[in-house]
């Protein structure tokens, strides 16, 4: 990973070869990358990449941005821990 971080100067394409390397190591359908917006408290989707086979998702059922209380990415910030999502299951603190 951090010869790619070294290597890659796009975002994107560093996020398309990570979800690349993962794939053989987790299980996961979309590697995923959010900015916080400071101004607005929300998280602001920059890539959502399928995985390991997983069809992309339609454009018109990705939300480019989630205000904090509905948004991981903002979990994640707030708590400083990993998050695993199970979207089968479903968590209702995320309900989009």
């Amino acid at each position: 990973v951090a010869q790619a971080v070294a290597l890659l100067a796009d975002l994107h394409e560093l996020l398309r070869n990570l979800a690349g390397s993962l794939a053989g190591h987790v299980r996961a359908d979309y590697l995923s990358f959010s900015l916080a917006d400071p101004d607005t408290g929300a998280a602001r989707l920059g890539l959502l990449q399928p995985m390991g086979g997983a069809a992309p998702p339609a454009l018109a059922d990705i939300p480019s941005s989630l205000p904090a209380a509905e948004s991981p990415t903002m979990a994640v910030l707030d708590s400083q821990e990993p998050l695993w999502l199970d979207a089968e299951a479903g968590d209702p603190r995320f309900p989009t």
